[in-house]
């Protein structure tokens, strides 16, 4: 067995690995996505950017349960929105957000319109492993 320096244990000599494992690279993430249903705006893309979209939290569930309820029904989305749930600029009119300062921010008591949160008509069919809209209206109407 070879010399062992000082603090080094024999377990150290023979488990250490002969190569270095490559660096994991860092991905470039789009941030958290809008809870809205149907609504595709993520908070760090650069498309939500250049069309000046903010992203807000939902109120406390705690401190102003109404109002959180009332943003969850607009959402229209089955889950239950956690604590870093966002909903974007799109779905509050522009009288609801104060650009008065550098940053957007929501007025007071500022509730998202139900009007701007978009549903499909109908939900789309798999139709033989495809994603067709326009073949579920068909099998509908017949």
């Amino acid at each position: 067995m070879p010399m062992l320096a000082m603090g080094e244990w024999e377990h150290d000599y023979y488990y250490k690995p002969k190569t270095k494992l490559p660096k994991r690279r860092k991905t470039k993430t789009t941030g958290s996505q809008c809870f809205a249903y149907n609504c595709f705006n993520y908070s760090f893309s650069t498309d939500s950017k250049n069309k000046n979209i903010s992203f807000h939290r939902f109120p406390n569930k705690q401190k102003d349960f109404s109002r959180w309820n009332f943003w969850w029904q607009v959402s229209r989305r089955q889950s239950e929105p956690t604590a870093n749930s966002l909903m974007c600029s799109d779905h509050f009119y522009p009288c609801h957000i104060d650009y008065t300062g550098q940053t957007r921010r929501l007025r007071e008591g500022a509730i998202p319109s139900e009007e701007l949160v978009s549903i499909p008509d109908s939900p789309p069919v798999v139709y033989y492993g495809i994603l067709s809209f326009v073949k579920s209206q068909q099998l509908i109407q017949h």
